[in-house]
């Protein structure tokens, strides 16, 4: 049977974003945890700590952490209406005030200057400390890789020159 409209195609795409929208936190949670093991796991090899890998590992484990708890803090006064948002909250409020950083989102009445923050207290710290980590740690690993690029050409021109030097030599003849 064909529906009548497109509105059972435009249902579907809508479910199918819905799972999507439910799974990426469990996806993402499991996804946090491999990187945190990982970057565990190099605690205990030292030599690691050379690898520009492993500083990439750290910047994403701390932009993963930072951007988590930005999003938490943008989607916590998520909603349709004001006065909704703010009653699921338990506050009153006729308006959300909102800023992006650091975040803030409130729950104000008309002709309040200041309303109930929904943010949780913890994000604006979190995101303050783990972006300039994430931020370093890739710069980190930018050093560590040129270094690594460097001694590479460095021990490949040193090789390149001891054969150079060995074709040059001519063989001693035995006592003839």
């Amino acid at each position: 049977m064909v529906p009548a409209s497109g509105s059972q195609g435009l249902e579907e795409l809508l479910a199918l974003a819905a799972m999507g929208l439910v799974s990426a936190p469990f996806v993402g949670a499991v996804a946090g945890l491999w990187l945190l093991a990982r970057l565990v796991s190099a605690f205990r090899a030292p030599e690691l700590w050379k690898a520009p890998g492993t500083a990439v590992l750290a910047g994403l484990v701390a932009a993963s952490v930072a951007g988590c708890a930005y999003g938490q803090g943008i989607l916590s006064g998520f909603g349709n209406e004001p006065d909704e948002t703010c009653a699921l909250r338990g506050v009153g409020g006729d308006y959300i005030r909102e800023r992006l950083f650091p975040i803030s989102e409130q729950c104000v009445m008309y002709g309040a200057d200041s309303g109930t923050e929904l943010v949780p207290g913890w994000v604006n710290p979190v995101v303050v400390v783990f972006t300039p980590v994430a931020v370093l740690a890739f710069a980190t690993a930018g050093v560590l890789w040129v270094r690594r690029r460097r001694a590479d050409r460095r021990w490949r021109g040193e090789v390149e020159w001891a054969e150079a030097e060995a074709g040059k030599w001519q063989p001693v003849p035995d006592g003839k």
